[in-house]
């Protein structure tokens, strides 16, 4: 019996250490959340300046150009957003073994990918690869004979989005577990 107290005495310490770290992550995702809000609205303005003042530069092509650049930037918004409401809901005592927050760690990993083809776009040159013209066209040209630049993928993304994908999979065990666990006691 002793030994039972103890081991309660054991988790109820670590699940206050958990909602105090997941409550000091919840407030620095959301301050850095509101300041990639800033930055992404500033660069939004200032494609938004671009286009005025480049008359000569049809809008559809800067459209192109920016709008990688722009998405990339939203789904690091998103995901901060994401990890700000998963330890906001773990530090006000929520199980991280929910549906609510595999369904967040899913989307993160979706984010990722989108982030690495918005990077993939931008290393591409994106409007070499879309034509904008009499007609609307998809395909590599250069008005050279030199190799295209490189594409860049970004590994990093990628590797977040594996890990993210793996991560819900083992929360949805997980889940489970702990389901069956709240069932038998």
């Amino acid at each position: 019996m002793e030994g039972l107290c103890k081991e309660g005495v054991v988790i109820g310490e670590s699940l206050r250490h958990v909602q105090k770290v997941s409550k000091a992550l919840s407030v620095l995702f959301k301050v850095a959340f509101v300041l990639s809000c800033v930055s992404c609205i500033a660069l939004i303005g200032l494609s938004a300046f671009a286009l005025i003042s480049e008359a000569q530069t049809p809008f559809l092509e800067v459209l192109l150009t920016t709008l990688p650049v722009i998405l990339s930037r939203l789904a690091f918004v998103l995901v901060l957003w994401c990890l700000a409401g998963a330890f906001g809901n773990i530090s006000k005592g929520s199980t991280p073994f929910s549906k609510k927050q595999i369904f967040r760690i899913r989307v993160i990993g979706a984010l990722f990918l989108a982030s690495a083809i918005a990077e993939l776009l931008i290393s591409a040159n994106y409007s070499n690869i879309v034509q904008v013209g009499s007609d609307f066209a998809i395909g590599y040209s250069s008005s050279s004979n030199a190799a295209p630049d490189s594409l860049f993928i970004d590994a990093r993304a990628i590797l977040g989005a594996v890990v993210c994908f793996a991560l819900s999979a083992i929360f949805s065990y997980g889940a489970i577990l702990q389901e069956d666990n709240d069932g038998t006691v």
